[in-house]
């Protein structure tokens, strides 16, 4: 529903992330509200046409406010936040949503014999990220993040010494930045660093993308995980368990949602 303020039509935030499936935390000591789907994508500052977008700093045309302890959208605002995920029409009362249409992805996890050793690991390998130098082994990326398992899941967490919880990016961030390897915080930059591997070459150490299920948002990488062999991956989610757990990744649920995987290893070294 739209509502009118100073002659100026908003939506509430939290009836547009009900809509867009999208999670969202309000932080009132910053008067910053965070939105995304297992991690957060996008900041908006109350009362500042400042905000982040995938770690990109953006300008708003107008400012969300706080009405009646109440989140309000800008409807001007929507179409900048989202304009790569959906199209929308402004109605008298309401708000129409409708998808951007993008080809489908499809993969299979299959995992090439010369990749994987019978034992069903893999031979060792440097991590590497863009930027960064090479140091630090799989094994030992693996053997940190499942250190962590049955760690809380907390959309938006801040920094784990401070939580002691993670979200699915800051995870990721926290496990590679043990090893030297910086990350970035948003899932859609992650996505972006590292080499892309196909899915009948996945080694132990290799991130892998996900999309959700979502009406409008069709090859939004909303999630991810770290390979660990054997088809597993170990994540931060809120659910089946709500935190750091290892998933069996051969499942339709999994195929459905893979979008791809990143490399952030070179193969090959000691």
């Amino acid at each position: 529903m739209i509502h009118t303020v100073d002659s100026i039509p908003y939506v509430t935030l939290n009836d547009l992330c009900k809509t867009l499936q999208l999670r969202m935390k309000w932080q009132q000591e910053t008067a910053t509200v965070s939105l995304g789907d297992y991690a957060p994508e996008y900041v908006l500052q109350v009362g500042s046409t400042d905000a982040t977008k995938a770690g990109k700093a953006m300008k708003l045309p107008q400012s969300p406010i706080l009405s009646n302890s109440e989140v309000l959208l800008p409807v001007c605002s929507i179409g900048s936040l989202f304009q790569d995920e959906l199209q929308f029409t402004v109605m008298e009362k309401s708000i129409q949503f409708s998808p951007v249409k993008q080809a489908s992805i499809k993969a299979s996890f299959h995992i090439g014999e010369a990749t994987e050793k019978p034992s069903g690991e893999v031979g060792s390998h440097k991590i590497r990220a863009k930027g960064a130098r090479t140091q630090g082994s799989a094994d030992d990326l693996v053997q940190r993040a499942r250190r962590y398992v049955g760690v809380g899941y907390e959309f938006a967490a801040a920094p784990f010494p401070e939580s002691g919880t993670f979200d699915a990016s800051s995870y990721l961030q926290y496990i590679f930045q043990h090893e030297g390897i910086p990350l970035a915080r948003s899932l859609s930059e992650q996505a972006e660093q590292g080499t892309r591997v196909q899915p009948d070459k996945l080694q132990k150490g290799d991130v892998l993308f996900f999309q959700e299920a979502y009406r409008y948002r069709t090859s939004h990488a909303a999630h991810a995980g770290l390979y660990i062999g054997d088809y597993q991956m170990i994540h931060a989610a809120p659910e089946p368990k709500k935190g750091v757990q290892i998933s069996r990744i051969d499942t339709v649920y999994w195929n459905d949602r893979f979008v791809k995987a990143q490399r952030m290893v070179a193969p090959g070294s000691k």
